[in-house]
């Protein structure tokens, strides 16, 4: 089973001077054997009503990346 992270860059916040920042957004994670299928156990587990304003996107701006390990090392 692969788990993969979904992103979305519908996304803006603020920064220390009020100034809007495009950025990109974590939406959650999600198991499959493909990235399909996880997507749609993100989908699932994790509640998404995307019509709900406190998730709203464009499916066609999410990015599913695969998680390959759980260390993280610094270079």
């Amino acid at each position: 089973m692969k788990r993969y992270l979904f992103l979305t860059t519908d996304g803006s916040t603020y920064d220390g001077d009020g100034y809007i920042v495009e950025n990109c957004q974590l939406l959650g994670e999600g198991e499959g054997e493909t990235v399909k299928e996880a997507y749609d156990d993100f989908m699932e587990n994790n509640n998404i009503n995307k019509e709900a304003d406190s998730y709203t996107f464009a499916e066609d701006r999410i990015y599913a990346i695969e998680v390959v390990g759980q260390e993280i090392y610094s270079w």
